[in-house]
């Protein structure tokens, strides 16, 4: 999955559970790991919003 412009490597998977499944992605980099439980979303919808989420929260200078 692309990790976004500011590089690293996201990771998207299911978890399953007889309660439901759950979506979860994860990025890492030289500096941050982070890993998010996304239910009701896809990997794909997971992806992009973790992506969404790292460029307001992470920034390179």
């Amino acid at each position: 999955m692309d990790a976004g412009g500011l590089g690293g490597v996201m990771k998207c998977g299911e978890s399953v559970a007889p309660e439901g499944n759950t979506t979860v992605c994860g990025w890492a980099d030289h500096g941050s790991v982070v890993l998010a439980l996304l239910p009701g979303r896809t990997q794909d919808e997971g992806g992009a919003l973790l992506r969404q989420i790292r460029g307001s929260i992470q920034k390179r200078e």
